[in-house]
């Protein structure tokens, strides 16, 4: 398994940042809530919802696109889920958040989905329909197939997100902002991450339909 550089990069990165946000909010520094909203937060059962959409995904992708795409597509969301995390606690310095914060980052998963899913698919179905191609190129291909969805969907999130700041309604964008870095995550983990961790496994691990 040779995992390509633009996916080792994005893991490397993204770790870094969900480090540096964990250590600011040992520190006191990160995570901060509005209104006092921190009493009513749990964490534990954030976790416990995280490793089950995890384990869903894994399940959901080993059915619908054999091992290979149930590893990616778990990897992508627990990626996902934790850089929208601490993008969201890095954040919350200029916006405090709110009690529904937790929702919110599991909320996200649902972005993890619509841009990871369609990149499984389409990179499989390349690859079936030229087998010359080698399984990168595939899902290369795939990633560039899904680059008109991404950017619709990436200039609404802006508009909205120009309007929140723009009316001043810190409040409200403390609210939503997990759902802005959820989406955020998703658009990264799809056009570099999930399609290569697909392509770098080997397809014999996999029985092919």
């Amino acid at each position: 398994m040779r995992l390509h550089q633009s996916a080792l990069k994005t893991l490397v990165i993204s770790l870094l940042v969900f480090v540096a946000a964990l250590v600011l909010a040992f520190l006191g520094i990160g995570l901060k809530y509005n209104f006092g909203a921190e009493a009513t937060v749990l964490y534990l059962p954030l976790v416990y919802a995280v490793l089950a959409v995890v384990v869903t995904s894994f399940l959901f992708g080993w059915v619908r696109y054999e091992l290979n795409g149930g590893v990616a597509l778990a990897v992508a969301v627990l990626h996902d889920q934790l850089l929208s995390f601490a993008l969201t606690s890095l954040l919350s310095l200029v916006f405090p958040l709110s009690a529904y914060t937790p929702v919110f980052l599991v909320a996200g998963v649902a972005a993890s989905y619509v841009f990871s899913v369609p990149v499984l698919r389409d990179a499989r179905q390349t690859l079936r329909s030229n087998n010359s191609l080698k399984r990168e190129q595939a899902a290369a291909e795939a990633v560039k197939s899904g680059k008109p969805l991404k950017f619709t969907v990436a200039v609404i999130a802006v508009l909205s997100l120009s309007a929140l700041i723009i009316s001043g309604n810190s409040a409200m964008l403390g609210t939503v902002l997990p759902l802005f870095t959820g989406l955020f995550a998703a658009l990264v983990s799809s056009c570099f991450l999930t399609p290569y961790l697909w392509a770098s496994m080997d397809p014999r691990i996999s029985k092919r339909r």
